[in-house]
């Protein structure tokens, strides 16, 4: 399951930082991170999924951060 929330954040990671690159932000440090809590009760499935973006780069524009995330 841990693979699974891995690769959600991989994915979307990847998304972001090329449709970043295609709207030329000049991003030098990205970082995702994902927190999915699992049920309590069998099936243990992700209840819900939180992943956060942090973008470090000269001159980002937020609107164009928010619209890479909402493309993703």
């Amino acid at each position: 399951m841990e693979l699974i929330a891995l690769g959600l954040a991989g994915c979307t990671a990847m998304d972001v930082i090329s449709i970043l690159r295609t709207k030329r932000q000049d991003v030098t440090q990205f970082e995702v991170s994902v927190d999915a809590p699992r049920s309590q009760e069998h099936p243990k499935v992700f209840t819900n999924a939180i992943i956060t973006f942090a973008v470090t780069g000269k001159d980002i524009d937020e609107s164009a951060m928010l619209r890479a995330v909402e493309l993703s």
